[in-house]
């Protein structure tokens, strides 16, 4: 028994993943990226593997310091990022082998589509025979593009500044499927692609004792495809395209003449044409996630610490069972202390002697009357109460008067992505870019 995800299906998954998770004004789900664990890794430059395992989730819920919401427009599907580069044997984008493997063509020695300097995205339509790419493709020809090398591309679409700004990546092209996303060069190509044309006729027996050009026909159920034969001694060796013809779903190459063996095979747009539908024909089963931190995000950022752990939480309660719609908040409490007897290391538990109330010290500025900031807090500190850090063995009252309890509750939200990664220190001036992705 043999099965397969289509390709479209994939796709549709993904944009289905945006709408149902990042679409906040429409159905009241509310999505942040949150940063959290201060706690160090065993290995500082070899962060634990993720996993998602229910302890590892809980963890992270439990360790998140910082959340920024995110929106649709920090979203888009997207395509892995392949350089033009000279002396490349690219793939031909053959249609006739299944349409929807692309996990087979995306190779990263031979992708069939690539990003020139320009920033334009073009498609493979013949390579040459497999040879080497010597010649960069250029501009935004509506016609297929035909270069010296024999190599034959075709435009598919440039990116939007604002678009390529945000989610062009080193790894990453973003592939705009809304309208409002495309650029004008991408709607052109789009409303100029040709169904079912014959863009490519490839040689599959170039066969032999021809003395003279057969003549080449071609039988399907569109119309106006013609091509001749490029000769090379009694073979053929290429078919040149006339007319590329328009509504084929099928096509048969017939040749007659005075020698035999030859066979071809006629390459068919997909359907809608090239060009049509660039997320589709391209293989955009990506999602690219962007979110930012930007100094200290209007005081709700700490500019202090280090922290290990990011990804994406949907739909955060507060302690009263209401999801949390704030565009950005931190889950750290302003505990006030009085008669400090020292101070509190980062990282420290500290313990209250009467409500067994245990929190993890973020950052202590020391002093004997002091805000202490602390977070992962599991119950409630009683006013007056003394509270014990467990390394340190330092003691401080709890003032309830001037302390600021976060009404977050840790435990809550459904974990959509967490990555661990190195430790990152937090600095007032600094901005932090993530960009995650996840794949259909």
């Amino acid at each position: 028994m043999s099965a397969t995800i289509t390709l479209k299906s994939r796709i549709n998954s993904a944009k289905k993943y945006i709408d149902d998770n990042f679409n906040s004004m429409d159905d009241g789900t509310y999505s942040h990226f949150y940063i959290g664990r201060t706690l160090p890794w065993d290995d500082e430059y070899s962060p634990d593997i993720s996993t998602s395992a229910e302890k590892e989730i809980y963890y992270s819920l439990f360790h998140r310091t910082f959340l920024k919401q995110i929106i649709k427009d920090d979203t888009i599907i997207a395509i892995k990022r392949f350089n033009w580069i000279v002396d490349t044997i690219y793939t031909r984008a053959d249609y006739d082998s299944e349409y929807t493997d692309y996990k087979n063509w995306i190779h990263p020695e031979n992708p069939f589509y690539i990003i020139n300097s320009e920033g334009n995205v073009y498609k493979c339509i013949n390579n040459g025979y497999d040879s080497p790419s010597t010649i960069e493709p250029t501009g935004q020809s509506m016609d297929y593009i035909f270069l010296g090398d024999n190599y034959v591309w075709k435009f598919m679409f440039d990116i939007k500044s604002e678009i390529s700004d945000k989610f062009l990546t080193d790894m990453w092209i973003p592939t705009a499927y809304a309208y409002e996303n495309k650029s004008s060069s991408q709607l052109d190509v789009e409303s100029n692609a040709i169904n079912g044309d014959i863009s490519f006729i490839r040689v599959d027996n170039g066969g032999n004792k021809f003395t003279n050009a057969p003549t080449i026909e071609i039988r399907g159920d569109g119309t106006g495809a013609t091509a001749v034969p490029i000769m090379i001694g009694e073979s053929i060796d290429f078919i040149q395209i006339s007319n590329a013809g328009s509504g084929y779903t099928y096509a048969e190459i017939h040749i007659f003449g005075n020698g035999f063996d030859a066979v071809c095979t006629a390459m068919i747009s997909p359907p809608g044409g090239h060009g049509s539908n660039a997320s589709y024909e391209l293989g955009a089963y990506y999602i690219e996630v962007v979110s930012e931190i930007i100094g200290n995000e209007d005081g709700f950022a700490p500019i202090t610490g280090t922290y290990r752990n990011a990804g994406i939480v949907k739909n955060t309660k507060d302690k009263d069972g209401l999801i949390k719609t704030d565009e950005k908040y931190n889950t750290l409490s302003i505990i006030n202390i009085i008669n400090s007897s020292g101070t509190f290391l980062t990282n420290e538990l500290v313990i209250g002697e009467d409500s067994y109330t245990q929190g993890i010290v973020y950052f202590d500025p020391s002093g004997t009357d002091k805000d202490v900031q602390i977070y992962m807090i599991e119950g409630d500190f009683i006013d007056g109460e003394r509270i014990h850090g467990q390394e340190t063995g330092e003691v401080g009252e709890y003032n309830e008067s001037s302390s600021i309890v976060n009404d977050t509750d840790i435990w809550s939200g459904e974990l959509l992505y967490k990555e661990n990664i190195i430790f990152i220190t937090r600095r007032e001036i600094q901005i932090e870019k993530f960009v995650f992705s996840i794949e259909f």
